[in-house]
């Protein structure tokens, strides 16, 4: 680190060795990633004028190949310098022996004479929408995004009480926002198969701002898409947002604020040095947990729905936009002009929307609950374990751990899998779960359970390998017995919904149609026909093969499987004291 911070030797044979290194590199980017070229492609117009408009940080390979070795000297002495680097370690180490190794080896190095003065690039405002639309052979889907760009917060101002404040409410927005996002695209499979809402450096420049609206859409109607997605963020724009969202809003962020502070004795090494990276390049405040806590219960009592309501505007503020629609290079996908995705946005901006309505949001999993079973039999097991058999005949493996301060980690297995079932049964069993995630559970669609699973730390869900199916799952302590109860109900209560498998179908044909475009896809799929000789049971399903799926038979297997309790095991491992978990286990 000592050498690298400023005593590096830059030989010229090295140079032009890592010049070949640095060329290949943006080679194998630009040859294998649309992405990559498309934003590439479009820097030039939504960042003209500034610095950013043809200074990817990769570089220019011919300024890559030519430049004089003078050039990479001068650039290195002017900018590797001690008052623009910093020193992060963070470890099982005696603090002062290293705090002492670090003065002996860089206090000693000389502070920079007439050092340059590190700039910060800014990025133009712009009053009419700046749109960029490309295609490429290798674009896998359509991609649409939108941002509303808005000076930074001064750095000096980072630290703030209010810009903690302000940070608060947009994870509130965002939040409430995204789960209508969710919502539609539910509703409207046909032209979106996914979309959300973001907010924080524009593009890839630090210097602005910017909240995004970022969608993925059906070829059936590009138009249509951005439609549908420009209306739902100006409704929650004009409209605001109701009280009901706003509480499971508050109880998300605030299950999320406590999570951090019941694990903060395990916070991984990687995550420390973030924050103090962070703190360094962009002056962003370093909290400990329980600050973090303690100032989120404050704003969960004192910020109003009508606070809310009114910051949406400074977030979504409908000017100095920018968006860019990225499609695959087919002959099937029409392209909107310029001139008609700016006259949408727009158009769907000025339009007056009705207000957002919801249903009432159940607050328990289960209003009537099972008769209680029993544990008949107790003993030892490896590792530490102890073995619970149930009157049903299920076995449970429990293990108190506080590896985890606030985690409950289960698993449930029984033998089978695939493999029980006959070769022309996998294009079902390839969809098997999601067919029957996507219908919720027990009386609840999936869209009622996504809000009634907000604020808590919950999740489960079914799996079947080759050999062995079940369901896995976790939560905190608090959460145990949501984690159980869930656990009951995808055990016997899978729910139907034909709306909701009509469009995961829809959904997968749009998405199989294009994935053959990327060349590693290809690749991997050949390789397993010629490995696995064609055999049904590891082929990839295409396109073509989604009328073979059948919603009633996925239904039917799962059933089959999860009918015994007693074909299976359960490993409980976890925070969760056992004369906590006993109760449970005999309920669900």
């Amino acid at each position: 680190m000592h050498d690298w911070s400023g005593f590096l030797t830059l030989d010229p044979k090295e140079i032009d060795k890592e010049r070949g290194v640095v060329t290949e590199e943006w080679r194998t980017r630009s040859s294998s990633m649309a992405m990559q070229r498309l934003m590439e492609a479009s820097a030039s117009v939504i960042y003209k004028g500034t610095k950013y408009e043809d200074c990817m940080p990769i570089g220019h390979m011919n300024i890559v190949n030519s430049f004089p070795y003078n050039a990479l000297t001068d650039y290195y002495k002017k900018w590797y310098r001690p008052d623009l680097q910093a020193i992060i370690i963070v470890g099982d180490v005696n603090v002062d022996s290293v705090e002492a190794k670090i003065k002996h080896l860089f206090g000693a190095i000389p502070t920079a004479q007439n050092a340059a003065e590190r700039p910060y690039y800014p990025v133009k405002n712009n009053d009419k929408m700046i749109v960029f639309t490309a295609k490429d052979e290798e674009q896998p889907v359509a991609s649409f995004s939108l941002y509303m760009k808005r000076d930074i917060t001064p750095r000096e101002e980072r630290l703030s009480w209010k810009s903690f404040k302000e940070e608060y409410i947009t994870k509130l927005l965002l939040q409430m926002l995204n789960s209508r996002l969710d919502r539609l695209t539910q509703e409207h499979s046909k032209e979106l198969l996914s979309a959300s809402v973001q907010d924080g450096n524009f593009f890839i420049s630090t210097t602005k701002d910017a909240f995004s609206i970022q969608a993925t859409l059906t070829k059936n109607d590009l138009k249509e898409g951005i439609r549908l997605l420009i209306g739902e963020v100006e409704r929650a724009r004009s409209q605001g947002f109701l009280l009901s969202e706003f509480q499971r809003a508050k109880d998300e962020i605030l299950n999320d604020a406590q999570n951090k502070f019941n694990d903060r004795t395990n916070i991984r090494n990687s995550e420390y040095v973030d924050i103090c990276l962070n703190n360094f390049l962009e002056n962003k405040p370093i909290l400990n947990a329980e600050y973090v806590l303690n100032q989120t219960k404050l704003l969960n009592k004192i910020i109003t729905l009508k606070e809310v309501n009114a910051f949406v505007k400074e977030l979504v503020v409908n000017k100095n936009m920018v968006t860019t629609l990225f499609v695959p290079k087919q002959k099937d996908f029409v392209l909107p002009s310029e001139n008609e995705i700016e006259h949408i946005i727009v158009s769907e901006q000025l339009r007056k929307h009705s207000p957002y309505k919801e249903e009432s949001t159940p607050k328990h999993f289960m209003t009537h609950l099972p008769t209680s079973g029993a544990i008949i039999k107790e003993e030892k097991a490896p590792y530490g374990y102890r073995l619970f058999t149930l009157s049903n005949g299920m076995r449970v493996f429990y293990r108190n751990t506080s590896f985890e301060n606030d985690e409950v980690n289960m698993r449930i297995f029984g033998l089978g899998g695939k493999s029980v079932y006959r070769a022309d049964d996998m294009p079902t069993l390839s969809y098997m779960i999601a067919s029957v995630m996507c219908g919720g559970v027990g009386t609840f669609n999936d869209a009622t359970l996504q809000k009634m699973l907000l604020g808590k730390t919950v999740n489960v869900t079914p799996f079947m390998g080759n050999d062995m199916q079940g369901l896995k799952g976790f939560s905190t302590v608090r959460n145990a017995e949501d984690l159980f109860q869930l656990t009951y109900l995808y055990f016997t209560s899978p729910r139907k919904d034909n709306q909701a498998f009509e469009k995961l179908m829809s959904s997968q044909k749009e998405f199989l149609t294009l994935r053959d475009v990327n060349s590693n896809v290809v690749y991997n799929d050949s390789l397993l026909d010629i490995v696995y000789d064609n055999d049904a049971r590891v082929k990839t399903v295409k396109a073509s093969e989604l009328n073979k799926v059948d919603y009633n038979r996925a239904l039917s297997i799962y059933k089959e499987c999860f009918k015994n309790a007693a074909n299976y095991d359960v490993i409980i491992t976890g925070n969760i004291a056992e004369k906590q978990l006993k109760p449970l286990l005999c309920k669900y």
